[in-house]
């Protein structure tokens, strides 16, 4: 782990021997005279400027501007830690959730949205219950905490600065621990008067409910599932607005 924290100690390794290498041949090759192929096959190599020591006086000073350039770009490199999934800085530490009581946010901030300022953080945070913090970037807000046998991440935030919604999405990690039942949702959503479809074969296994809101928008819930026959599992929850096709 120490390696990929610091991103010297895998540059150090690499370039050093090529730098050393070249810096050797470079100084052989501008001390010799001018000569044909058939004297250089002939004749010993003699009268070198660089004998031994001074050749390994080159190599050393070249070896430290090797591992001052390494340190340098490793020091650059943001660690392993504070980098959740898709690049994003990892989210505020939240609360320990149950899959219901996460299940019952969610729907209940889905059924609330009627416009695209309602897709505000400070909003979905009303709606939710959830305190939804920025990251260490500023780029999202969320919160991330415990989850039954795994861990939840609520985010909110614009994929593009000129979007008109904030994207709003709910992560459940790993997907294999099946925390949020996909009959649950598919009731409460139902319930809410949502509509439900789902993708074609051939594509990932996603379930869409959607809905009418006010100005021709409308409202999409997209489920990432674990089968298309048979979904079981819910990993992923994106909700956000567009305009209506129909």
């Amino acid at each position: 782990m120490d390696s990929f924290r610091n991103g010297g100690s895998l540059l150090r390794p690499l370039l050093r021997p090529l730098v050393i290498t070249a810096l050797s041949a470079g100084l052989l090759a501008c001390d010799r005279p001018t000569d044909s192929i058939a004297d250089l096959q002939e004749k010993p190599m003699k009268g070198d400027r660089y004998g031994e020591a001074e050749l390994r006086a080159e190599q050393d000073k070249a070896a430290a501007i090797v591992d001052a350039a390494a340190d340098e770009a490793g020091s650059a490199l943001p660690p392993v830690e504070a980098i959740a999934s898709g690049g994003y800085s990892a989210l505020p530490a939240g609360p320990e959730q149950s899959p219901e009581a996460l299940l019952k946010s969610i729907v209940r901030a889905a059924s609330a949205l009627n416009s695209y300022g309602d897709t505000d953080p400070a909003n979905v945070a009303r709606l939710t219950g959830l305190e939804l913090g920025l990251d260490a970037k500023g780029q999202r807000h969320g919160a991330q905490g415990a989850l039954g046998k795994g861990r939840y991440e609520v985010a909110v935030w614009k994929p593009y600065p000129r979007d008109p919604s904030y994207l709003i999405e709910l992560r459940v990690k790993p997907p294999e621990v099946c925390e949020l039942s996909f009959a649950a949702m598919k009731a409460v959503m139902v319930a809410a008067g949502f509509r439900v479809s789902k993708s074609a074969r051939g594509h990932d296994p996603l379930v869409s409910f959607d809905r009418a809101a006010h100005g021709g928008l409308g409202v999409y819930v997209i489920a990432s599932t674990d089968s298309h026959d048979a979904p079981n599992c819910v990993s992923v929850v994106t909700l956000k607005m567009e305009p209506r096709d129909g």
